[in-house]
């Protein structure tokens, strides 16, 4: 029997094999500071953050996509940080999530993730959601 320990137990796994992953191929090792707002992250703070979110900070999980996503432009990080912001219970992180898996062909994760995000009130989310139920017909 699956319980909800397993379960946050098989999560929390996972995302540590992300981290590490990120961690041992250099990718946190940086030059420059990172713009943040009005600061700048530098190597120590990146490492503090992904820290924190695989440790259930929402926000951190939030940064991590906007410096992935938006400042370095590695799209295959800004999702995994993506996923972990989804597995937090974020509801727009789990209506993007969604609507990326949904749109790189895995159409069936990406649904159980938009009716996540649709249950946790993402509007967004039930408007995609319908949409593609009225497409399917």
């Amino acid at each position: 029997m699956v319980t909800r320990n397993k379960i946050q137990l098989f999560i929390g796994g996972v995302i540590i094999i992300i981290v590490l992953a990120d961690l041992f191929a250099g990718k946190f090792m940086l030059s420059q500071g990172i713009p943040a707002g009005d600061s700048y992250l530098n190597t120590y703070q990146l490492l503090r953050e992904k820290y924190d979110a695989i440790n259930g900070n929402v926000e951190s999980a939030r940064k991590l996509i906007w410096f992935y996503g938006d400042y370095k432009n590695q799209p295959q990080n800004s999702i995994k940080w993506e996923e972990v912001a989804a597995r937090l219970g974020d509801k727009n992180s789990q209506y993007r999530y969604g609507k990326r898996l949904h749109a790189a062909g895995k159409e069936n994760l990406g649904i159980f993730w938009l009716k996540i995000a649709s249950e946790n009130g993402d509007e967004n989310a039930i408007v995609l959601l319908n949409s593609i139920s009225e497409n399917a017909y």
